[in-house]
């Protein structure tokens, strides 16, 4: 489920960024709160992966972050094609030119770039980073800002967006290992970290159960907000009493909650 990175700060954890997550998780998330024997250097790399962060100190950093690059922008544009939003021959001509055209000549393309033209740092040569740059360029005008992309983010948006808020609401409702952090950081944070480990499958069936548990609910204060009219207040409201109103009143924004 692609959102953008703004979209996540927005929607999750108040400062959550998707590369520093990616550090905690490797760190405290995995094997229930042991994390992962890794060295400064790789979580370094894995830190500075993104684009936004400042490139990491050591080429394997380096590479990481050129095939997170790579991998996500052709991802995206076959996830674009397969969208009905863009063709193969709507990718600027200079591009296919430079790299090929088709997913994998594409790939080879952009790795054969690296492996050439890295020495003392991993780089592409100018004019393939000039291209790169473009092809960039082209999916967030493209792409990521098109309307039916954007559309679908916000679907994804609501989703996360719901799902977050109602563990916030119902921590106790996170697994036994998210309880622990709930009672140690925060909700929120607990919220956070298990919504972002959720793959698109798995949040979609999360939603599924959670918003049937909240339809019963619903259901049943329906029916229980309506026997308490048919009895208790219209009885008080015979025998005169002034507060009956006020307090239907209280009652049902309780149940509105």
């Amino acid at each position: 489920m692609h959102i953008s990175a703004d979209t996540q700060r927005q929607t999750l954890y108040h400062n959550f960024h998707h590369a520093a997550q990616s550090v905690r998780v490797v760190t405290l998330l995995e094997r229930e709160g042991r994390g992962l024997n890794l060295t400064e250097e790789v979580r370094e790399g894995i830190l500075a992966h993104s684009d936004g962060q400042a490139w990491s100190r050591t080429q394997e950093g380096r590479v990481v972050r050129y095939a997170d690059k790579i991998a996500y922008m052709n991802h995206d544009i076959e996830d674009a094609i397969r969208g009905g939003i863009l063709t193969e021959e709507d990718l600027p001509w200079e591009v296919r030119l430079r790299f090929g055209s088709g997913k994998s000549r594409r790939i080879s393309g952009m790795l054969q770039a690296l492996i050439q033209h890295s020495g003392e740092t991993v780089q592409m040569d100018e004019e393939s980073e000039r291209h790169f740059l473009t092809l960039k360029r082209f999916l967030f005008e493209a792409v990521y800002k098109n309307p039916v992309a954007k559309g679908e983010e916000g679907k994804a948006r609501d989703i996360v967006r719901y799902l977050f808020a109602y563990y916030v609401a119902n921590p106790h409702k996170l697994p036994d290992f998210y309880r622990s952090i709930a009672e140690e950081e925060t909700p929120a944070r607990a919220a956070a970290d298990f919504i972002s480990g959720m793959s698109d499958r798995y949040c979609v069936d999360i939603l599924t159960q959670v918003s049937a548990i909240q339809s019963a609910l619903n259901s049943f204060n329906k029916v229980l907000l309506s026997s308490h009219i048919k009895s208790c207040v219209v009885e008080d409201i015979r025998q005169g009493k002034e507060g009956a109103v006020d307090e239907l009143c209280k009652t049902i924004q309780k149940l509105m909650k």
